[in-house]
């Protein structure tokens, strides 16, 4: 296929672009990154009204939960957001794409916190599908990682984007060196797009119910080595498109997109063209649902 035809299908009729943010003192190693606190701390507060409006449109969320209208999680200031814009520089989507050394334990990470986790039937099997998957990182040298955090601008859904920013973590993920991931992913939302590009079940964890989203939750991993072979293609188209995405940040650069954990320097874009695995885990107070 070549590559118009797989940019058509994933940008749809839009014109939408890709641009991130990364956490506060990150060290990117991407070509076009700006340090512009003003413009960091708009989209980052654009990001978290847009997440507040679908999440209550969806009645994942009571108005009364937001905070000045915005889903504000102290996750978001630590971690590498993922926007699509459109050609007047509106935000139509977001993903939050948190990176963890992979010496991190099970109880920092924001899964052990959802209701599965205390489900006296499930939650060692919970666990120890959580440790397994670090105990790969570790053995493979791979970072960690934990994705959530997915909305999209009502004019962006029923559209390709969905599909286009799910296979964006997948190419950041591969930029990095390689990542091992879990996600927490709504049954009747996001979960069938993840399954079709590579998500599996986590330890044949069933569906459960998250009450503080009101929905049905999966728990699934991904290896970003190891997408559905059919999106290989537009994850490569995908990584090209990133190594030259707007870049901002907040502040001086103090540490690394690390490649791995175990004090590995810091990964470029140019540098991090290895296989690797990426790990979605929605991230807040408890868990966020790849929605």
């Amino acid at each position: 296929m070549c590559y118009l035809t797989r940019q058509s299908r994933l940008a749809g009729r839009s014109n939408r672009r890709l641009m991130m943010l990364a956490p506060v003192g990150a060290r990117t190693g991407f070509v076009n990154t700006q340090v512009d606190p003003e413009r960091h701390a708009h989209f980052l507060t654009q990001l978290q009204i847009l997440r507040g409006l679908v999440y209550v449109q969806g009645a994942f969320l009571a108005a009364q939960d937001l905070r000045n209208g915005r889903h504000h999680v102290a996750a978001d200031r630590q971690s590498w957001h993922l926007l699509s814009l459109d050609e007047h520089d509106r935000l139509c989507g977001c993903i939050r794409f948190t990176q963890h050394h992979n010496e991190v334990s099970y109880s920092q990470l924001a899964v052990s916190h959802s209701a599965i986790a205390r489900c006296s039937d499930w939650s060692d099997t919970l666990q120890s599908g959580i440790e397994d998957e670090l105990a790969l990182a570790r053995r493979a040298d791979l970072s960690f990682v934990e994705v959530g955090g997915w909305a999209l601008a009502e004019d962006a859904r029923g559209t390709s984007e969905a599909t286009r920013m799910a296979l964006a973590t997948f190419a950041l993920s591969q930029l990095i060196g390689g990542a091992v991931g879990i996600t927490t992913a709504r049954e009747r939302g996001s979960a069938p797009i993840l399954r079709k590009i590579g998500g599996r079940a986590l330890n044949a964890l069933p569906p459960y119910h998250e009450p503080m989203y009101r929905c049905q939750i999966e728990i699934l991993r991904f290896y970003s080595w190891d997408p559905n072979p059919r999106f290989k293609g537009w994850i490569e188209d995908l990584k090209g498109e990133l190594q030259g995405v707007t870049v901002l940040t907040s502040g001086p650069q103090a540490y690394g997109m690390a490649a791995a954990a175990g004090g590995a320097a810091a990964c470029t874009a140019r540098e991090g063209e290895g296989g690797g695995s990426v790990r979605a885990i929605g991230i807040d107070q408890g868990i966020q649902p790849f929605a």
